[in-house]
């Protein structure tokens, strides 16, 4: 969670300066707790989630229930502050 990629052009014999984006944290919570949780499409682990660093930008935070509910939140974090999101099942 912590990759971003972008375009970096550089002219023939150029040179350039590219800085890593920043980082926020991502604190999640369930309701019911008994899911997984996604982030990009990728499994992060079961609630609770607590300051786990996130690079800064747009991402969607998937909880999936065991009984097959699928909840999709978008999400922003901003550099340095953290984030929370809470999935409710209903």
């Amino acid at each position: 969670f912590l990759r971003r990629d972008f375009r970096v052009e550089v002219p023939a014999g150029g040179r350039t300066a590219i800085q890593a984006p920043g980082l926020g944290s991502i604190n999640v919570r369930a309701l019911p707790d008994n899911c997984e949780v996604l982030i990009g499409g990728t499994f992060v682990d079961y609630p609770p989630i607590l300051d786990r660093d996130v690079v800064a930008g747009s991402h969607t935070v998937t909880f999936r229930w065991p009984d097959g509910v699928t909840r999709d939140y978008p999400i922003e974090v901003s550099a340095g502050r953290p984030t929370f999101v809470t999935g409710k099942k209903e």
